[in-house]
């Protein structure tokens, strides 16, 4: 919401959201802290949590428990 009143200007061309939440789909050489098939959740790091899938560094996720949704996760790392 920030970011798109302008509140936190961000340079041009750039992507909005810095929370979200979602289930890996991939993993790079060497990460052991998540897997393929996990929901995780996020906030910081890079903006653009608006799209549809992204590259995140692994030690910026946190797995998220049975009985939480999406949402949840993402509202609870802002």
């Amino acid at each position: 919401t920030y970011h798109r009143t302008g509140l936190y200007p961000l340079p041009l061309p750039t992507g909005l959201g810095s929370e979200g939440a979602g289930v890996v789909e991939a993993v790079g050489p060497g990460v052991t802290v998540v897997s393929p098939g996990d929901r995780v959740a996020y906030a910081g790091g890079p903006v653009g949590s608006y799209c549809e899938a992204r590259v995140m560094p692994a030690d910026r996720l946190v797995k998220v428990p049975d009985g939480i949704t999406d949402q949840q996760a993402a509202a609870v790392m802002l």
